[in-house]
C-alpha cells in the first residue's frame, strides 16, 4: 500500500510537520495586552499573533477566550484525490495511481504547562483511512487501513514582542515519535521513527492595525529529522518464498518483495506564510508552504555471491555505498471558520522525487500524483465550551497530524 499525502486542516507545515503552530485566540496564560492599540496579541500557548477583541468596542462580553487545558483537540473527515481523476492536468497512458481517499481523523491536544511566555503541550492523532477507488495501492475494493501513529510533546515560547511596531516572534520545539500502526510500516518491519522538529515563526505588519483587512502576516521556517528503526533495510515478507534466478542461472527462493532501500534517515527544511482575515464575523484562513527533503539510503551489504556471470568468469560490482535521494514539496490552501466550532477547508498539495520516471525534472507545483483535498473539521473541546458557557470566540485548531506520508511510496510531506 503506497504511503499518501495526509491533507487536512493545519497543512501549511506539511513539508515538515512541526506539528507545533496553531490557529488560536487568546489562552488564559497569555498576557493582558499592554498594545490594544495594535489590535493583534501574541499566543503563548498557540505560538502565533491573534486579534486583540479589546481593541474594538464592547457592548456585551457574550464570549470568551478558550479556557480548556485540552483544548486543540478535534476530530476531522477529509476527502482527498487525486488531480487527473478530478480532470486536471495530463492525460496518462495508466490509471493505476488514481485514487479517492477518504480519511477519519483525531487531534488528542493536552497543555501540560503554561506559562507567561511558554508552554509544553503533548499530543496524538489517531486516524485511518478507505479508498474508494481501484488503485494500485491496495490489494481490496474499499480497502480500510489504520495511519501511523504520532504522539508528541511540543515546546513553545514567545522570544520577542515589539507591540509598538506589531513585531512578533515565535519558536516551536516538537519531539514526535511515529508509531507503525499502518501495514506499510509494520508490514516493512519498522519498530518506530523518531522525528525532532523546529519551526520559527515572525509576525510583521502588513497594513497595519488600523486597516480592516491585510493587518499582519506570518512567515516561518521549520526542519524536521527522522530516523527509521527497523528490522530491515528493504521490503521483505517472512513468508513469502518467491523463485529468483541469480546471476549464475541459478533459482533460489526470496523473501523481498522490493530491492528498494528505505531512508534510514531524511531531513526536510521547509518556508510557509500565513494570513487570518474577519470576514463578516467568521475566520478566513489562507497558507502556502514550499520544501525541500533529502532521503539518506543506507549502504548494501557486500557478499560472496556473483554479480554479474560473464563466458570469461563473474565480476563483482562494487558497492556504491549510502546515497541521498532529493525531493520537494509544495501546499497551499484556505480554511474558513464559520463559527469557532467547526471549519471547511480546501487544499492543494504536490510533492515527490526531484526526477519523474522518464529521467526528466518535475515540476514543483505538478505531477500526476499530486493531490485536492477538502474537509470538514470539529473542534470538540469547542463544543463542550459552547455547552457549558462561555460560547468561545475565535477557532483554536492545532496540527497534530503526521504528514510524514507522501504523493509518492517512494514525504509528506506539509512537513
Amino acid at each position: 500500500m503506497r504511503a499518501r499525502l495526509d491533507l487536512g486542516l493545519g497543512a501549511f507545515l506539511l513539508v515538515t510537520s512541526t506539528a507545533g503552530a496553531a490557529w488560536a485566540q487568546r489562552t488564559p496564560s497569555a498576557p493582558a495586552s499592554a498594545g490594544a492599540r495594535a489590535g493583534v496579541k501574541f499566543n503563548t500557548a498557540g505560538g502565533h499573533v491573534e486579534q486583540d477583541s479589546s481593541a474594538e468596542p464592547k457592548e456585551k462580553e457574550t464570549k470568551g477566550p478558550a479556557r480548556l487545558p485540552w483544548r486543540g483537540t478535534g476530530v476531522s473527515w477529509d476527502h482527498s484525490a487525486t488531480t487527473s481523476l478530478l480532470g486536471v492536468g495530463q492525460d496518462e497512458q495508466s490509471v493505476a495511481h488514481e485514487q479517492y481517499v477518504q480519511t477519519f481523523s483525531a487531534a488528542l491536544n493536552y497543555f501540560v504547562i503554561e506559562q507567561e511566555k511558554w508552554s509544553v503541550a503533548v499530543a496524538a492523532a489517531p486516524s485511518f483511512s478507505v479508498e474508494l477507488t481501484n488503485s494500485s495501492d491496495t490489494t481490496t475494493i474499499h480497502e480500510p487501513w489504520l495511519n501511523d501513529l504520532p504522539v508528541n510533546a511540543t515546546y513553545r515560547r514567545r522570544l520577542y514582542t515589539n507591540e509598538e511596531k506589531e513585531l512578533y516572534t515565535g519558536l516551536s520545539l516538537n519531539g514526535t515519535v511515529i508509531l507503525p500502526t499502518s501495514p506499510a510500516s509494520y508490514n516493512a518491519g519498522t519498530y518506530f521513527t523518531t522525528s525532532p522538529r523546529i519551526a520559527v515563526f515572525q509576525t510583521f505588519p502588513l497594513l497595519g492595525h488600523e486597516a480592516k483587512h491585510f493587518q499582519s502576516m506570518t512567515v516561518g521556517v521549520s526542519a524536521r529529522w527522522d530516523h527509521r528503526f527497523g528490522t530491515y533495510d528493504t521490503a521483505v515478507n517472512p513468508d513469502l518464498n518467491q523463485p529468483r534466478m541469480d546471476a549464475r542461472g541459478s533459482t533460489f527462493l526470496s523473501d523481498d518483495l522490493s530491492f528498494n532501500r528505505f531512508a534510514s534517515n531524511s531531513l526536510r527544511q521547509g518556508v510557509f506564510v500565513f494570513l487570518s482575515e474577519d470576514i463578516v464575523g467568521t475566520t478566513l484562513q489562507f497558507f502556502a508552504s514550499l520544501g525541500l527533503n533529502q532521503n539518506f539510503l543506507p549502504a548494501l551489504p557486500d557478499d560472496a555471491s556473483c554479480d554479474v556471470s560473464l563466458q570469461t568468469g563473474c565480476v563483482n560490482l562494487k558497492n556504491q555505498g549510502s546515497f541521498t535521494q532529493y525531493g520537494y514539496s509544495f501546499a497551499g490552501g484556505f480554511t474558513w471558520f464559520p463559527t469557532a466550532e467547526f471549519g471547511l477547508y480546501l487544499n492543494y498539495a504536490n510533492g515527490g522525487g526531484q526526477l519523474g520516471p522518464n529521467g526528466q525534472r518535475r515540476n514543483v507545483f505538478y505531477n500526476p500524483n499530486a493531490q485536492f483535498s477538502a474537509g470538514i473539521a470539529l473542534g470538540v473541546d469547542a463544543i463542550f465550551e459552547a455547552l457549558t458557557g462561555p460560547r468561545r470566540k475565535d477557532p483554536f485548531f492545532l496540527v497534530a497530524k503526521d504528514d510524514k506520508k507522501k504523493l509518492e511510496k517512494k514525504i509528506p510531506s506539509t512537513m
